[in-house]
C-alpha cells in the first residue's frame, strides 16, 4: 500500500478511480470539488457530495449502484488511499483554518519556507502545491510558540491548561541548544542549593535531604528507584565536612578533604 505522500504524488492533479460496489467512479480531484460538496462529505452526506462534485455522466452511475452507507464508506476509504488525502485532517484542518487563518498564513510564511495559504483553494493548489495533507504536515510540526499554537492556547484559558498539564506527556518535542544549557543551568543550581540544604541540615536528619531529579532531556531514558546517579566519594567527605563545621569550607583541594578531620565548636 502506498502511502499518503507517494499517493498523492501519484493521482497528481488528476482524477483518481474510486470502487462503488463494483463499479468505478471517476473522482475529480480535491481543488476542484466546491466549498459545500467538501462540507457535505465531512457530514457524511455521501448523496449530497456526489451530486455536488461528480460529474453529470459520474453522478448517474452513483445513483445507478444505489450504494449503501457501508458501501459509501468502503468508497471514501478507497479515495482516501488513492488520493494521499484523509477525510479527518481535513475535518480537524478546517476548523484551525476557519478560526485563526491569519495565524496560520503567517506560521506558514514564517515557519515553512513561505508556503502560501491562498494556494489551498488555487488551481492546483497553486504553485507550491498546498494540498490538505500537506498542510496537515506542517500545521503539526509549528513550534509551540508559534502564533496559531499560541493562540489556540490562550482560547483554552487558564483551568484547561491547568488540566492538560497533569496529564503525562506523551513524549518530548526537540529541544535548541539554549533549551540544553537552561536546563543545565537549572540542574546546577539545583544541585547547589542541595550542597547547601545538606551542610546545614543536622547530621541525623540529613537522609531526608533528597536531590532534585535532574530536568528530562528528549531522546534520554530516566532511571528509575535506585538507579540514579550517587555523589562521589569525595563529594560525601565535602559535605559531611561542611555539615560539621557548620557549612565552613576545607582549606586546600577536594582531594585534601578525606584527610581533613572534623572540628567541632
Amino acid at each position: 500500500m502506498w502511502s499518503a505522500v507517494e499517493a498523492e504524488a501519484r493521482a497528481g492533479n488528476d482524477p483518481v478511480d474510486v470502487l462503488l460496489c463494483d463499479t468505478t467512479i471517476v473522482v475529480p480531484p480535491l481543488w476542484q470539488w466546491p466549498r459545500d460538496g467538501l462540507l457535505a462529505l465531512l457530514a457524511d452526506e455521501h448523496e449530497v457530495w456526489a451530486q455536488l462534485c461528480l460529474t453529470a455522466r459520474e453522478y448517474d452511475r452513483w445513483r445507478d449502484c444505489d450504494p449503501t452507507l457501508d458501501d459509501c464508506d468502503d468508497a471514501v476509504a478507497d479515495w482516501e488511499s488513492q488520493s494521499g488525502q484523509d477525510l479527518d485532517t481535513i475535518g480537524r484542518l478546517w476548523h484551525v483554518v476557519g478560526r485563526w487563518p491569519d495565524e496560520l498564513e503567517a506560521d506558514l510564511a514564517g515557519y515553512c519556507g513561505g508556503q502560501d495559504l491562498r494556494h489551498l483553494w488555487q488551481p492546483c493548489h497553486g504553485p507550491s502545491r498546498l494540498t490538505w495533507r500537506r498542510l496537515g504536515v506542517l500545521y503539526d510540526g509549528l513550534p509551540g510558540q508559534s502564533l496559531t499554537k499560541t493562540a489556540q492556547a490562550n482560547a483554552l484559558g487558564d483551568a484547561k491548561l491547568a488540566e492538560l498539564a497533569k496529564k503525562a506527556r506523551d513524549g518530548h518535542g526537540p529541544w535548541s541548544h539554549t533549551d540544553m544549557l537552561l536546563a543545565d543551568l537549572i540542574d546546577a543550581v539545583n544541585a547547589n542549593t542541595y550542597i547547601l540544604r545538606l551542610a546545614n541540615t543536622p547530621k541525623e536528619r540529613q537522609k531526608s535531604v533528597k536531590p532534585a531529579e535532574p530536568i528530562h532531556r528528549p531522546g534520554l531514558v530516566r532511571k528509575r528507584g535506585r538507579g540514579r546517579t550517587t555523589l562521589a566519594p569525595e563529594a560525601r567527605e565535602l559535605l559531611a565536612y561542611m555539615a560539621a563545621n557548620h557549612g565552613a569550607l576545607p582549606p586546600g583541594q577536594w582531594k585534601d578533604v578525606p584527610a581533613l578531620p572534623a572540628t567541632q565548636p
